[in-house]
């Protein structure tokens, strides 16, 4: 357990800090929202079909942490963790117990249910679940959700990950790769047997490996789902991948993957358009989104941060300096939340600033949060209209990367950034 976190909990219960009012409108728009109705009897965990994996529907539709009721169980956990709102912790619990039904019965069913396909990545699929149930199992003092994530490890199967075909950080076996490591780390601390995820782990790592195409004649990388070509990017290129095998090399040692890792940045940085100021996408002959964290440079700043804490190489240091440097000159988006919007870029600057002891850019995060805020308090928080509710009120969505929950958990992170770890790259707790 996190030391921080432990003298939290042995001691005076913080207060939710200069957000609190507005984590407590987020957390009590939740609860009137889902009170009035049913958690989701069925859990659909087939893979995704398509490139976009952005939900349509604001509520727990979705089991994944993403886009669903494991996200939003997320942010309702570490909110308890810090008010002791007993009515979050309940909500948490009940937002996430289908999907532990489900995926109890699918561990009980061994091999008559091996060829089932299952989304397995970090952020949609068994990925996602392994890595909220272990934090959240912490936060809420919820041993049955460290039990489920234990489930979960026994649905990663080798044969689910051989056949993954999307790869990257949120669908795909990358973002499988990185909550196995927090995983891990988090069993490791607690001086429990750590082999099953590591040896998928390394499966994981592998797959990735022998995956990678040759672009142009130049690096190798690998292909998007759909397209066959690479791309860019963290959640679905290669900055996410790439980071994903750095920390994997970091707890294993093995050469292979650092090396991997290194030429997926050296794809990457072919792209970059100095004349356009961004990385060019490959499939559309276009410049990515630059403000978002799945496509665009935070996400790219981010993927080198998470990076140089492994190989501190001085082309990791000159990427993440310019990268940090265009995050910081973007103007405000139109949207405020994780994935594509104002929230994703402050969480980025913030990590940051505090894993380089750059004051300036967690004070930048912490001014544009308070702005953000404080016009929330007359218009309400904006998210992408494809995120809309069926009523078509954008600001009825929930989730954790495309709505309130999102914002929620990165005014947590805001406030206490010792206590939670950043979900954008899939971070363990210590």
């Amino acid at each position: 357990m996190d030391e921080n976190y432990q003298r939290a909990t042995n001691s005076e219960i913080p207060q939710a800090g200069e957000f609190s009012e507005t984590l407590n409108r987020i957390f009590t728009s939740l609860r009137e929202y889902f009170l009035e109705r049913p958690t989701a009897a069925g859990v659909d965990l087939s893979p995704p079909s398509t490139h976009d994996v952005h939900s349509p529907l604001p509520g727990a539709s979705s089991p994944h942490l993403y886009d669903g009721a494991c996200g939003i169980a997320f942010f309702c956990a570490a909110y308890y963790s810090i008010t002791r709102e007993p009515q979050a912790r309940e909500l948490a619990l009940r937002l996430v117990h289908p999907l532990r039904v489900n995926l109890e019965r699918l561990a009980a069913g061994g091999d008559a249910l091996a060829d089932q396909p299952l989304a397995i990545g970090g952020m949609i699929g068994l990925g996602s679940f392994l890595y909220a149930f272990g934090r959240m199992a912490d936060w809420l003092k919820a041993p049955e959700l460290m039990d489920a994530a234990h489930d979960v490890t026994t649905l990663i199967t080798p044969q689910r990950v051989m056949k993954d075909e999307r790869l990257d950080v949120v669908a795909g076996c990358a973002g499988t790769l990185l909550a196995l490591l927090s995983f891990m780390q988090e069993k490791s601390l607690q001086g429990n047997d750590t082999q099953l995820s590591r040896d998928l782990a390394l499966l994981c790592g592998q797959r990735l490996l022998d995956s990678r195409i040759t672009y142009k004649s130049g690096s190798r990388a690998w292909p998007a789902c759909g397209s066959g070509i690479p791309i860019p990017g963290f959640a679905y290129g290669a900055a996410g991948i790439s980071c994903s095998l750095a920390r994997l090399f970091q707890h294993t040692g093995q050469e292979q993957f650092l090396e991997a890792a290194i030429e997926g940045f050296a794809f990457e940085r072919s792209l970059f358009t100095p004349e356009q100021g961004g990385w060019l996408d490959p499939q559309t002959n276009s410049i990515m989104d630059l403000n978002s964290w799945c496509c665009g440079v935070p996400g790219i700043a981010l993927s080198r941060l998470g990076s140089i804490a492994v190989a501190d190489l001085p082309v990791l240091r000159q990427d993440l300096e310019e990268s940090l440097s265009m995050t910081r000159a973007l103007p405000d988006s139109t949207f405020d939340q994780y994935c594509c919007g104002n929230f994703g870029r402050i969480d980025v600057l913030h990590a940051a600033g505090t894993q380089l002891g750059r004051l300036q850019l967690s004070d930048y995060a912490l001014e544009l949060s308070r702005r953000i805020v404080n016009r929330a308090k007359e218009s309400g928080f904006r998210f992408d209209s494809r995120q809309q509710n069926q009523d078509g009120k954008g600001a009825t969505n929930f989730t954790l990367f495309a709505g309130s929950s999102g914002v929620g958990y990165a005014l947590l992170r805001l406030s206490y950034p010792d206590l939670f770890p950043s979900v954008l790259m899939l971070e363990p707790l210590v």
